[in-house]
């Protein structure tokens, strides 16, 4: 996981303080804004950050301020951090909380704790970065400052990620989504989306993860952030990446780097070139790859230990896959070292060792390429992968529900200020009513033995009213019973789809799983199966170079022993006086016989290259008279030098292809062409004759065609044939060359 939240100012501030630092009159506002400009300049910018940072620092000497030197030092230690120098950045952080602690302001204190945390994580010495930000939450949970717990649940979410531990990872970073959720500043979601984005993509849920990835280049774009946008198309990236949608994904790295290379961040170069590097390996580009790779080495500070190691295990398996092992097994062992000394995450750690398991396969040390595969197995555990799958689903539902609770409770309050309105206005009506009974009582005393039978009668009524009134409130009463037990049953029933719910999830969940798994099962096997058809590859062709170094041998052998000892027999026949004419001739058939077989195993004019060997069989096809043949080679093909054995390979080719034209195609005209094309030789050769059906090629009985493939398939070679009855045809060879 990636991220890089930083305390700073925006450096689009400058200006504004540099005008409020020329309109401060006091030593402590003075102090403030260059803390301020010193800290807007940590991003890149080492001389301003120092100037300013020791103009605070001596200036809060003079009047005593320990908050202004801390803050001095914090600024220093934050240009540090954010060039990925941890051994400088962390004695001026301790500087700083030293100065701090002597204060009452906590807030201030912790905030240097979250720094030194977030330095401890950068330098991958997460157990420290876990105390330091531990104690940073807890002064912003006694202080009630929800934007620090944002900021430090969302490093805490981090720093249990890189060390295994994703199931305390994704119960931070949704704590820390909840509380981001009622504020109003939502500076803490940008990093967050990417956090949850990344553990989404870590356990294979590509779609769910690019639109968090999405949402956070969203945001950052609105608020400007161009530190936190280009971590996110860099994460992004990675989905394209298993798409093997290449160049989108090339161009968001591209994207990235450039902001890393604008702000100097050297972590994120470290991550762009590494993932170019891999990138150009999963397109088997292995040589082009190395560059890109060491080029992440020389950015990746030696703390970065992981970074070092992804860098080193994949260069490593670029040379495995350039059959280089003694060059692989070097990196593979720095990487090894790099793991013993600590630091490095069980993602790294994996890979390095899934690679190793591989080289060792193919250098034949199966008990090592064993050892490396369990450790690689050790470090990938499916059941917390499918526990975080299950809790990192709850999301959105959890930030769902927390949005509810707050209208809820919004909706609450307006609820009772109502009540409290509505009390009021009651109230007023009962004084009024008080007001006027106080009349009506004073008027009945004055007129009461006059309305005496009257009243009696209104006293009466009265009562009749009352009763009349509580037979009301009473039915009332019986009907809120009845809607509040109908409110229960309802509760009741949405709990009851609730848990339905959660249980086809979990269901759904573990299909997911099982068929994640059957497909990576059934990729390993098509892997293994290619790479032992590779091998039988190999091995055909190693047999088919010794049979035709063995052809060589024997033709020289014929002609150069045994043909200069038949020609000395007849030499010292003819010298001799009993010399038989029969037995001259004889040794003479036998001359030719030899020859003749020296010269099916490998052509004489062959000993004076390919090329003059082609013009001498055009040559004598032309002699012939039935079949014209034109051969042209481009300058630059004659300049190559081809082994014996393709020379050899490349004439038979030729001889069967010219021999078939002529006998097959009844072919009056045969053009021949060799020229370069790329990195390719392609051999043209086309004809005027009556053509064939090429669909059965395949199905031929003769060995003429099956001995032109099998040529040209051992010289990794490709051959197309085109032909149509009655137009002729043209067969184009291409070889590498």
């Amino acid at each position: 996981m990636c991220s890089f939240t930083l305390f700073a100012q925006q450096a689009s501030d400058i200006p504004q303080l540099k005008n409020q630092l020329l309109d401060a009159k006091t030593s402590a506002e003075k102090i403030i804004l260059l803390n301020k400009i010193a800290l807007a300049y940590s991003k890149n910018d080492f001389d301003n950050t120092f100037s300013y940072a020791n103009q605070a620092i001596s200036l809060a000497e003079k009047v005593g301020s320990l908050s202004g030197r801390a803050n001095g030092y914090f600024a220093q230690a934050q240009y540090y951090f954010n060039k990925a120098d941890g051994d400088k950045a962390l004695p001026l952080y301790f500087e700083a909380q030293q100065l701090f602690k002597k204060t009452d302001d906590k807030e201030e204190y912790a905030k240097v704790l979250t720094g030194i945390g977030k330095c401890y994580i950068s330098m991958t010495k997460y157990e420290k970065a876990i105390t330091y930000i531990e104690d940073a939450v807890s002064i912003y949970k006694s202080l009630k400052i929800e934007r620090g717990l944002v900021a430090n649940y969302n490093q805490l979410g981090i720093a249990y990620n890189l060390i295994g531990k994703k199931d305390i990872a994704i119960d931070y970073l949704v704590s820390a989504l909840k509380i981001n959720s009622t504020l109003k500043d939502q500076s803490g979601l940008v990093p967050l989306q990417i956090n949850i984005g990344r553990l989404y993509w870590e356990i294979g849920q590509a779609d769910q993860a690019k639109q968090y990835f999405l949402a956070a280049i969203q945001k950052a774009d609105e608020k400007g952030d161009q530190i936190n946008k280009a971590i996110s198309l860099l994460n992004l990236s990675n989905i394209y990446v298993d798409q093997k949608q290449y160049d989108k994904a090339v161009s968001l790295i591209e994207d990235a780097a450039l902001v890393f290379d604008k702000l100097a961040l050297k972590m994120g170069l470290v991550s762009a070139y590494n993932n170019l590097g891999a990138i150009k390996i999963r397109q088997e580009k292995y040589k082009e790859s190395i560059p890109d790779l060491k080029k992440a080495l020389s950015f990746t500070d030696k703390n970065d230990k992981t970074g070092v190691v992804l860098a080193q295990q994949n260069i490593g398996y670029a040379y495995t896959m350039l059959n280089n092992y003694d060059e692989a097994t070097k990196w593979f062992d720095l990487g090894e070292t790099e793991i013993a000394s600590g630091g490095v995450t069980p993602y790294a750690k994996g890979e390095l060792y899934k690679n190793l398991a591989f080289l060792d396969s193919l250098k034949g040390d199966f008990k090592k390429a064993l050892d490396a595969k369990n450790k690689f197995y050790t470090l990938s555990n499916t059941q917390l992968n499918d526990k975080i799958s299950k809790q990192i689903n709850e999301i959105n539902t959890k930030y769902e529900t927390s949005k509810k609770e707050a209208q809820i409770s919004l909706l609450n309050k307006e609820n009772d200020i109502k009540a409290l309105q509505l009390s009021n206005s009651s109230l007023e009506i009962s004084k009024n009513k008080f007001l006027l009974n106080q009349q009506q009582q004073q008027l009945t005393i004055n007129g009461l033995e006059l309305v005496n039978k009257n009243q009696i009668v209104a006293n009466q009524q009265l009562d009749a009213k009352q009763k009349a009134q509580s037979i009301k409130n009473l039915e009332k009463q019986t009907k809120i019973q009845n809607l509040e037990i109908t409110n229960r049953g309802l509760a009741l029933q949405q709990r009851n789809y609730t848990i339905s719910a959660i249980l086809f999830a979990f269901v759904a969940v573990g299909g997911f799983s099982f068929s994640y798994y059957k497909r990576q099962q059934l990729k390993q096997e098509n892997r293994l199966q290619a790479e032992i058809f590779k091998q039988q590859e190999v091995a055909t062709k190693a047999v088919f170079d010794g049979e035709q170094q063995e052809r060589i041998r024997i033709a020289r052998d014929l002609h150069d022993s045994i043909g200069q000892m038949l020609s000395v027999v007849k030499m010292n026949l003819s010298s001799s006086q009993d010399s038989d004419a029969p037995t001259l001739q004889l040794v003479d058939k036998t001359i030719a016989e030899v020859r003749n077989i020296s010269h099916n195993l490998i052509p004489e004019e062959l000993n004076f290259g390919l090329f003059n060997a082609l013009e001498e069989i055009c040559d004598k096809i032309n002699t012939a008279g039935d079949t014209k043949v034109f051969f042209e080679v481009a300058d630059e093909v004659r300049q190559i030098s081809f082994t014996k054995q393709n020379e050899l390979s490349i004439y038979r080719i030729v001889q069967e292809v010219l021999g078939n034209m002529i006998k097959h195609a009844k072919a009056s005209e045969i053009r021949m062409d060799i020229e370069r094309q790329l990195n390719n030789i392609v051999l043209s050769i086309k004809d005027n004759g009556q053509g064939f059906d090429t669909s059965k090629i395949n199905d031929s009985k003769g060995l003429g065609w099956k001995n032109i493939n099998a040529r040209v398939h051992l010289l990794d070679g490709k051959m197309n044939v085109q032909s149509e009855r009655l137009s002729g045809t043209k067969i184009e060879i291409s070889i590498p060359g």
